[in-house]
């Protein structure tokens, strides 16, 4: 949010002083209780100022890595488990947990490789033969349109 008109920007030299006066105050990264306030009060800007400028000087530095961490690819082991897909029979790929099931493979790790494309969803329908009838019809119309 801006501030109102006719106020001044605040100084670098300020900024860099509100900063390493939250440093001074802050654990883990993180602006301990109050002390937002104090800074605000004693260089003469608001609370949501004061913790701007701190993580405005947090921003540039390495954070730690956050969150589960992610699981080594192994190329070798992936292509095994999709040449074990390809070699599953037909009659054993009609839905995806007996595709699961017969490649030995869990349904949700089939679900991620079709989801990265390492394996892809086919859906066939077969088409109903034509009876001798209608080749009959089908060529009688061919030749009259033909002509």
């Amino acid at each position: 949010m801006a501030r109102a008109t006719g106020i001044p920007d605040i100084p670098e030299e300020t900024r860099q002083a509100i900063a390493l006066y939250l440093a001074e105050w802050s654990a883990c990264g993180r602006i301990k209780r109050g002390a937002a306030s104090a800074a605000a009060k004693r260089f003469g800007c608001c609370r949501q100022q004061a913790s701007k400028f701190f993580k405005e000087r947090l921003k540039d530095l390495p954070t730690a890595k956050r969150g589960r961490p992610s699981a080594q690819v192994d190329t070798t082991r992936i292509a095994r488990r999709v040449a074990r897909v390809f070699a599953t029979p037909l009659r054993r790929r009609w839905t995806l947990r007996a595709l699961a099931h017969s490649a030995y493979i869990p349904k949700t790790t089939l679900l991620r490789y079709m989801s990265k494309q390492f394996v892809k969803r086919v859906t066939v329908r077969v088409k109903p033969t034509l009876s001798a009838e209608h080749k009959r019809r089908r060529t009688r119309w061919r030749i009259l349109t033909a002509q």
